[in-house]
């Protein structure tokens, strides 16, 4: 073990890596050696020395989000977007993507293991279901838990509770959706996969396209709001960001812990809290202005 503790300590010292990615070497490790028999996961000496590691270098959360959810969601509600029925593919494409997103705080790999085939409207069409393939495996399953596998989320239309002519109703997840699935119509073929490539080519969507997509959307939302400037300022701008925005949306309106950590499959607040949670107060008189915010509070987690 002693081996072990003075690599870790050369990890930690040279200072170009996080103590949580020095605790994923200890855990590589622990994986290769478990095979003999050897598991330095459960080694004390080496669990205090990454104790030592977080009290010497805690960990620096993210307390602000990374870009701005009211000038996206202004941006989505504007051109090239809407008319949303005259939108080209692309964006049409990335839109629908952004909103499923953020109205139901699911990860990438989930946004791309949704299945067309398993897609359930009510009779109305004011609800729908989605489900992934059956063979997809969450990121964070655990086969001792069951229910800890992505089986899907259900969103419902603002048309239930917005008045037709309020243009918050173009921010609805389901509306972009039946877009998306009458354009693609002609392109899908025999594809499963919900999303599809724009220029109907015979190759699968990635799951580094769908962060790319969404990546887009936020960057075009920000242009078709008039808000370059503001958009050269912003972090930098990734898909898993989407997840975090989604789920401090939650908390900012009160929704409780244990309902965010169902929408989102977490098993431990801490995951939330740590890594995920963002101070809203400098977006708050924005954020008022909209009737609506599309997050997970909107929608259910399929068990």
């Amino acid at each position: 073990m002693s081996q072990i503790a003075d690599f870790l300590t050369y990890l930690f010292n040279k200072g170009d890596r996080t103590v949580r990615t020095i605790e994923g070497f200890r855990a590589a490790i622990s994986s290769t050696l478990s095979l003999l028999g050897i598991n330095p996961g459960q080694d004390p000496a080496l669990s205090r020395l990454i104790q030592n590691f977080y009290a010497e270098r805690p960990l620096k959360r993210n307390t602000y989000p990374k870009w701005s959810l009211p000038t996206v969601l202004a941006g989505l509600m504007r051109s090239p977007f809407e008319d949303l029925g005259k939108a080209s593919l692309a964006n049409l494409t990335r839109k629908t993507v952004f909103l499923l997103a953020i109205a139901s705080g699911a990860r990438r790999g989930e946004i791309h293991a949704l299945d067309f085939t398993r897609i359930a409207w009510n009779q109305d069409k004011s609800q729908v279901t989605l489900r992934p393939h059956p063979d997809h495996i969450a990121k964070n399953y655990d086969p001792k838990l069951p229910a800890s596998n992505f089986s899907g989320f259900t969103l419902n239309s603002f048309d239930t509770f917005l008045d037709r002519s309020d243009r918050e109703r173009t921010l609805c997840p389901l509306r972009a959706l039946k877009f998306y699935l009458n354009a693609t119509a002609p392109l899908r073929a025999k594809r499963q996969q919900l999303f599809i490539p724009m220029q109907g080519k015979n190759e699968k969507v990635g799951k580094n396209t769908i962060s790319r997509w969404i990546v887009e959307a936020i960057k075009q939302a920000y242009i078709s709001a008039d808000a370059v400037e503001e958009l050269r300022k912003v972090h930098r701008i990734t898909a898993h960001e989407v997840r975090a925005v989604a789920s401090s949306c939650d908390a900012w309106k009160n929704v409780s812990l244990a309902d965010i950590m169902e929408a989102c499959g977490w098993r431990s607040n801490t995951t939330f809290i740590d890594y995920y949670l963002r101070d809203l107060v400098m977006y708050e008189k924005d954020l008022v202005r909209f009737k609506v915010l599309p997050c997970p509070s909107s929608c259910t987690n399929q068990k």
